[in-house]
């Protein structure tokens, strides 16, 4: 990366500032959530016409790269694989059941470079302590799922499959976290 970033939310707008020089590289409108891609070159933001990736490497006017679906405007969780290779959404259930939706409480995950959902789930209690409920190890080898159930499933890192390659029946699992990679990467 060429240059410090951050962004800031002010009661308007959604500013990423590049550098220091103090002026906005790009002005959003108001965003629900934001999150940063851990290498630092995407950020992911709710708003009203779904979730808008930004890529900051990329020229002022080339930013917005990609706007998720419209129904992605309703999520409040967000997390990205580690190495930004995935993003991963929490839509959650409407409190009016009038309202709820057949998305509502869907996992989605995005691969952010195109917009498509690589795979989609319902899960329909995500806690904040909780989250995010899918984690990538530090290579994307693979991927540790939390279900609804509280089990732990086992997945292709790179989501060539939605089939679990295990399912380890624990109970009630309220937190998942690999282990630094040492040596070498991980193997099912």
């Amino acid at each position: 990366m060429s240059s410090l970033a951050f962004f800031a939310r002010h009661n308007e707008e959604l500013a990423i500032y590049k550098g220091v020089q103090g002026e906005a590289a790009v002005k959003l409108p108001p965003t629900f959530v934001s999150v940063w891609s851990h290498d630092g070159r995407c950020l992911a933001n709710v708003q009203d016409a779904g979730v808008l990736v930004c890529d900051i490497e990329a020229d002022p006017g080339d930013m917005k790269v990609r706007v998720m679906d419209a129904s992605s405007s309703l999520c409040r969780n967000m997390a990205w694989s580690e190495k930004s290779t995935w993003l991963l959404a929490h839509r959650p259930a409407d409190k009016d059941k009038e309202k709820a939706a057949a998305e509502d409480n869907h996992l989605m995950v995005w691969d952010p470079s195109t917009g498509a959902v690589k795979f989609s789930l319902r899960h329909p209690r995500v806690q904040r302590a909780a989250w995010p409920v899918m984690k990538w190890t530090a290579d994307e080898a693979m991927m540790v799922y939390s279900t609804a159930d509280g089990h732990v499933q086992l997945f292709d890192g790179g989501l060539s499959s939605t089939t679990p390659l295990a399912t380890l029946p624990l109970s009630h699992v309220t937190c998942l976290e690999w282990a630094p990679m040492v040596f070498g990467s991980y193997r099912p």
